[in-house]
C-alpha cells in the first residue's frame, strides 16, 4: 500500500510536470503564432510597399525619359538660337558697315552738292554781271553809231565779235552746268537706290528678329533705328540741296533782256537750256 501511494505521488508529480511543460509549450506556441502573424503582416506590408515602390520607380523612369527628351529639345533650341544669334550679329555688323559707308558717301555728296550750289550762285551772279556788261556795251555801240564814221565801223564790228564770243562762252558755261545737273540727278537716283536697299535690309532684319527672344530683339536694334533715322535725315538734306540747285539753274535759264540797237535792230539776250 505504501508503494502504491508512493507511485501515485510520483505519478501526480510527473503529471504536474507534464502539465507545467504543456502550459509552457502552449504559451510558447501562442507567442510563436503571434510572431508568425506579425511577420505575415510585415511581409504583406513589405510586398505592398515593394509594389508601390516599383510603380513609383516606373513613373520616375517615365518622367526621367521625358525630362531627358525635353533637355535634348532645349539643347537643340539653344544650338539653333546660338546659330541665329551669330547670323544676327553678322547681319548687324554688315548693316553697320553699310550705314557707315552710306554716311561717308552722303557726307561726300553733301560737300559736293554744297560746292555745286556755291558754283551755281557764283555763275548766276556772273550771268547777271555779264548781262549788265552786255547792256552797257550795247549802249556804247549805240553812241558810236550815232557818231558814225568810217574809222569807227571796224571798232564796232570788233565789239560785236567780242560780245558774240562772250555770249557763246557763257552759253558753254550754261551747258556745262546742265551736264552737272544731269550728273546730280543720276547721283540722286543712286542715293534713292541705296536708301531703298537699306530699308529692305532693315525690313528683312526685323522679320528675322521676330523669331528671337525679347532680349535678342532688343540687341542694338534701337541704336540701329536711330542710325537709320539719321541716314534718312541726311537724305532729306541732300534732296533739299538738289531742289535748291534745280531752282537756281531754272532761274539762270530764265534770264533774258531786250536790247535795241541804234541802227533800229532789236536784240533779245537770253540763256537757253
Amino acid at each position: 500500500m505504501e508503494e502504491y501511494l508512493q507511485n501515485l505521488r510520483s505519478l501526480r508529480s510527473q503529471i504536474n510536470d507534464i502539465e507545467e511543460v504543456a502550459a509552457k509549450r502552449s504559451v510558447e506556441e501562442q507567442s510563436q503564432k503571434t510572431a508568425i502573424e506579425t511577420l505575415e503582416k510585415d511581409l504583406f506590408s513589405v510586398a505592398s510597399e515593394t509594389t508601390r515602390l516599383n510603380a513609383e520607380s516606373k513613373e520616375l523612369e517615365k518622367e526621367r525619359a521625358q525630362i531627358c527628351g525635353q533637355i535634348f529639345e532645349k539643347q537643340e533650341k539653344i544650338s539653333s538660337l546660338e546659330n541665329e544669334t551669330s547670323t544676327l550679329s553678322q547681319s548687324l555688323e554688315l548693316l553697320r558697315q553699310q550705314i557707315v559707308s552710306a554716311s561717308e558717301g552722303l557726307q561726300e555728296k553733301r560737300m559736293y552738292f554744297a560746292k555745286i550750289m556755291e558754283d551755281s550762285i557764283f555763275k548766276l551772279q556772273q550771268g547777271h554781271d555779264w548781262l549788265n556788261s552786255y547792256e552797257q556795251k550795247i549802249r556804247t555801240a549805240n553812241l558810236v553809231e550815232e557818231h558814225y564814221s568810217p574809222s569807227s565801223e571796224m571798232n564796232l564790228e570788233n565789239m560785236r565779235d567780242t560780245m558774240g564770243m562772250s555770249y557763246k562762252k557763257h552759253i558753254a558755261q550754261v551747258e556745262s552746268k546742265k551736264a552737272k545737273y544731269e550728273e546730280l540727278k543720276a547721283r540722286k537716283s543712286e542715293l534713292c537706290d541705296e536708301n531703298a536697299k537699306s530699308k529692305q535690309l532693315m525690313v528683312e532684319l526685323k522679320q528675322k528678329t521676330e523669331t528671337f527672344t525679347p532680349a535678342l530683339k532688343a540687341l542694338d536694334v534701337e541704336a540701329l533705328e536711330e542710325e537709320h533715322k539719321a541716314l534718312l535725315a541726311d537724305e532729306a538734306g541732300e534732296l533739299e540741296y538738289l531742289k535748291s540747285l534745280d531752282d537756281q539753274i531754272t532761274q539762270l535759264k530764265s534770264v533774258s533782256h531786250g536790247v535795241k540797237c541804234g541802227c533800229g535792230e532789236e536784240y533779245m539776250v537770253e540763256l537757253k537750256g
